[in-house]
């Protein structure tokens, strides 16, 4: 988990070519709207619970407020969770293997724990209709502020693999496909009772960021200590978060 630091001057990333949206638009000058559409809810309604969610827009099309409530008294064991998840029909709009971080910036929030899922498999629908469970790589932030806005680092190093809502940890882990991203959630869960009721964030943006030259250096193997090219990239960094505090997370990611 990063806490969200200095926010990035207004058009800072205008013209940079390292930065992807993915929903909304990073640059504070050019936002741009969400398609509520492209989004549906999935909960543990599916299996008895009364978890409930949902995304809303008030006057501004270029945010967007994650809302519901977690019920885990509805469940046993507690695992409650609520998740605004892409249509089947989402396309992502780019092949990610190139980045490096998923970029969320968050205009307010309640300081509930929240989880960015991203899967590589399509979505398929059971017999009854409901969504089949699949592999999906999961990454917990929380965003310690309630009035302000910020941006908070989800490395894709940081992305764990998990199968109905439990990590998988024998030796046999899949890796994740970022060059086949079928599907993007972002979702709040109880963690088998930690967190319940009422939960409120606001979004301006996903997207995805290049902290490192497109084409990686080959191994020297055994020295144990960042490349030139790689020492660059954490003075791009330390540019790019304006020294704030978040970029020492994303330099140590940049440094391995």
């Amino acid at each position: 988990m990063v806490r969200p630091g200095r926010r990035i001057s207004a058009g800072s990333q205008a013209t940079d070519s390292r930065s992807l949206d993915i929903f909304g638009g990073c640059d504070p000058m050019r936002r741009r709207a969400w398609i509520l559409s492209g989004f549906a809810a999935q909960t543990d309604q599916a299996r008895g619970g009364k978890s409930t969610c949902r995304f809303d827009q008030e006057d501004d099309p270029t945010s967007v407020i994650f809302t519901g409530s977690l019920d885990p008294n509805s469940l046993d064991p507690p695992a409650a969770f609520a998740a605004m998840r892409t249509v089947e029909s989402w396309t992502c709009p780019e092949d990610l293997s190139g980045y490096d971080a998923f970029i969320v910036d968050v205009k307010s929030s309640d300081r509930k724990q929240y989880t960015l899922v991203v899967k590589d498999t399509p979505l398929v629908r059971r017999p009854d209709g409901r969504v089949a469970s699949t592999v999906s790589w999961e990454h917990d932030f929380r965003c310690d502020i309630a009035n302000g806005s910020g941006r908070i680092i989800l490395h894709f190093t940081g992305f764990k693999p998990f199968f109905r809502g439990r990590p998988i940890e024998d030796d046999r882990q899949p890796e994740l496909k970022w060059n086949n991203v079928k599907s993007i959630s972002i979702m709040c869960r109880s963690h088998f009772g930690n967190q319940e009721g009422e939960f409120t964030m606001q979004l301006y943006s996903i997207s995805a960021y290049r902290y490192r030259d497109s084409s990686p250096e080959p191994s020297k193997g055994g020295s144990g200590k960042p490349s030139s090219r790689r020492k660059r990239s954490i003075q791009r960094l330390r540019r790019f978060f304006g020294g704030s505090s978040q970029w020492k997370s994303a330099s140590k990611a940049a440094s391995k």
